[in-house]
């Protein structure tokens, strides 16, 4: 597992990563405005206030207002309405217990929303440039919504974010903005970072009575025996 101290330093101090993260705000902030309920949860990164644009009162952070393991979460089962995960899954290589664990404890059609580094992007392939992101196994979105189905998520939305090349400099790469623009129209998939959103999904049984059945218990023995040479 990665330093998280490490990678939230480096969403905060350093020109690429601030670039990632400004991006990103905009879309959690987007996407969190409409969800309503009684408890929200970030996985992670607490110096980052991903759910400040987000009205539901009760607000944790793992490892900040809470510290625990992600795999054991300290809540009973469905009682949190909506969890958010900003770079979390790509450092850890059993990340699917993760996934697991928050649909223990969602309520039914309760809220997850994720971002994650893009295994197919010019950000994978230069990686090792930073040292904070070394560690880091960049995700597939295929396999994480194959995942998330394997779950009973069903997946609502999603977006790609950030096309600039990682470029050491600030000044060098802000002239590359409009990159943003023709690669989220004619590269779409091979955006640095890609975003999901998803909710718990819960099968409802329904019970069939005597009353939805093809006869009922009182039926006459008579009535049987014509059922039984009938053609269905």
């Amino acid at each position: 597992m990665a330093n998280f101290d490490q990678i939230q330093s480096w969403f905060l101090n350093h020109p690429y990563g601030r670039y990632i993260l400004n991006n990103e705000m905009v879309f959690y902030h987007n996407v969190t405005s409409r969800v309503f309920g009684y408890y929200a949860l970030q996985l992670n990164l607490p110096k980052i206030k991903f759910l400040e644009n987000n009205r539901i009162a009760n607000k944790y952070i793992i490892n900040s207002s809470l510290r625990t393991k992600l795999f054991f979460l300290p809540f009973e089962e469905n009682t949190i309405d909506l969890i958010i995960f900003p770079h979390v899954l790509e450092f850890y290589m059993d990340y699917y217990n993760i996934l697991k664990e928050c649909f223990r404890v969602l309520v039914p059609n309760g809220k997850i929303v994720l971002s994650t580094f893009n295994k197919f992007s010019l950000l994978n392939l230069t990686k090792n440039k930073f040292e904070e992101l070394k560690l880091a196994k960049f995700a597939s979105l295929n396999t994480l919504k194959n995942q998330l189905h394997d779950l009973n998520f069903v997946i609502d939305s999603g977006k790609f974010l950030c096309y600039t090349p990682p470029i050491m400099n600030q000044k060098s790469f802000t002239g590359y903005a409009t990159l943003d623009k023709i690669g989220s129209r004619w590269l779409p998939t091979m955006a640095n970072v890609f975003s999901l959103v998803a909710h718990k999904n819960v099968f409802n049984t329904k019970l069939i009575t005597p009353k939805n059945s093809l006869f009922h218990i009182n039926t006459p023995l008579t009535d049987l025996n014509s059922i039984k040479h009938a053609r269905i």
